[in-house]
């Protein structure tokens, strides 16, 4: 793994922040096929992530489209509170 980026309200002065979202960037030639061991596969299932521990997780490898897209997302500063 490359780079883990963390996001959501959690990083935020709100008193209470009501999620957290994980970027986990995988390194450029990663064999997305490649089967997981069984604990690899609960960190990148977003499904399980969301229900147990409350996370929404994003795999991407670095310099790609949807590594740029979702940088650019996590970057932007929202002007007026929720």
């Amino acid at each position: 793994m490359k780079a883990v980026i963390v996001n959501g309200s959690f990083v935020t002065s709100k008193e209470v922040p009501n999620d957290v979202d994980l970027l986990l960037v995988l390194p450029v030639g990663h064999d997305f096929r490649a089967d997981l061991r069984p604990a690899q596969y609960m960190v990148v299932n977003r499904r399980r992530m969301k229900r147990v521990y409350g996370l929404d997780v994003f795999v991407v490898q670095e310099e790609s489209a949807d590594y740029a897209a979702l940088v650019r997302l996590f970057q932007r500063v929202r002007l007026h509170p929720d």
